[in-house]
């Protein structure tokens, strides 16, 4: 009985024989050529080859489509704009355990960014330090810098100047939340001792101009007693002579009947001369002392301390001790802050972090300056 026709079939694989091989099969294949039996063979594309195939000798799936996710992918170097990092394709190579006819490819093209154990530059805080120091000095002159209330003409000047120096150091003020460069620092130092300067000399002739009121009014206080005590002692001249009158005529009796007298009467007359004696010579002394008093000129009489002009203010012109006499002793950092950005440092590594694309080209220069990386904000993905 003849046997069947066997056919052999090889599904999606590459046989490739030596030459002690090729006989074997050569002789194989000539032995079965004159039998019944038939060895058949085919070659067969990988698309035609199924679901499965033999790969490294193992059988694999072959799966009709696959997705491979790559993650975030940080660029090497910062991009110049949104549109370059668009235009970023890795690397994509195939999964080595996986096979599909077709195969997707994700990922997420990111900025370079700072590692995350870089901590923030110290340059921040030196900047942060001597902006609050000269932050003080302009708080404390935008508070004394205050104009007189007392009325007058002269007043309109030092208000008007007051007004200028209130100006100029709102100014200043704004200037200090953006200046970030030494020398740009060093001229607005300057510029604050300036105002130092002027704020406390105008203070100074307002104060001098409160003292001179103050003086005037206490002259004017003084000159009205001055004239009602004049008025006062020439009217009490004629009594005082009247008085004086009496007494010398009582003294001169006094001493007439002295002289009559004898023994008791005698020592009693004397004891009474005794003590209208001293009373008229005060009596005398006072007469004269009211008439040189009552036709001599005012003379200003100023207290050794001024009274304040407003007795409500306990704060005027108190003026930091008078900081004129205490320059700004700051140190300036040697560097400049980066325009936009935060600065990063890790071991002897700085790196530029920036939060939009306007502020790239800007943040190029700074990076360059400051011998660091450019890069993205850690928290862009977020």
């Amino acid at each position: 009985m003849l046997a069947g026709i066997v056919l052999l079939q090889v599904i999606g694989t590459v046989l490739r024989l030596n030459a002690e091989q090729a006989k074997a099969a050569k002789a194989l294949l000539q032995k079965h050529s004159k039998s019944p039996e038939w060895v058949g063979h085919s070659k067969i594309k990988l698309g035609d080859a199924g679901d499965k195939i033999i790969r490294d000798g193992k059988e694999m799936t072959i799966s009709a489509t696959q997705k491979e996710n790559l993650g975030i992918i940080h660029l090497d170097k910062m991009p110049d704009s949104a549109d370059t990092l668009h235009s970023h394709q890795p690397p994509m190579n195939t999964s080595e355990t996986n096979l599909a006819r077709e195969c997707t490819f994700e990922w997420i093209s990111a900025p370079p960014v700072p590692p995350s154990s870089a901590s923030r530059d110290g340059l921040h805080d030196d900047w942060k330090k001597v902006r609050g120091e000269v932050s003080k000095r302009l708080s404390a002159l935008n508070e004394l810098n205050t104009p007189s209330k007392i009325p007058g003409i002269q007043f309109i000047y030092f208000g008007r100047k007051a007004k200028d120096l209130q100006k100029s150091i709102e100014e200043t003020i704004e200037q200090l939340k953006t200046v970030s460069e030494p020398k740009s620092f060093s001229d607005l130092i300057d510029r604050v001792e300036g105002l130092t300067e002027s704020v406390g000399g105008n203070l100074d002739d307002i104060k001098t101009a409160e003292d001179e009121e103050v003086r005037a009014k206490l002259e004017t206080e003084q000159r009205e007693a001055h004239k009602i005590s004049v008025n006062k002692a020439k009217s009490s001249i004629k009594g005082l002579e009247g008085r004086l009158k009496k007494m010398n005529a009582e003294l001169k009796k006094h001493t007439a009947a002295a002289k009559k007298a004898k023994d008791v009467e005698k020592d009693r007359i004397e004891g009474d001369v005794s003590q209208l004696t001293p009373k008229i010579n005060e009596l005398a002394s006072e007469l004269k002392a009211t008439k040189e008093f009552s036709t001599s000129k005012f003379e200003f009489k100023a207290p050794a301390t001024l009274p304040p002009s407003n007795k409500g203010d306990n704060k005027t012109h108190k003026f930091l001790g008078d900081a004129r006499e205490t320059k700004l002793q700051i140190k300036i950092p040697k560097e400049g802050l980066p325009t936009a950005g935060t600065l990063y440092v890790e071991g002897q590594s700085r790196y530029l972090a920036i939060e939009n694309w306007q502020e790239v080209e800007q943040a190029r220069k700074d990076a360059k300056r400051l011998t660091a990386t450019l890069c993205a904000s850690r928290g862009i993905l977020e």
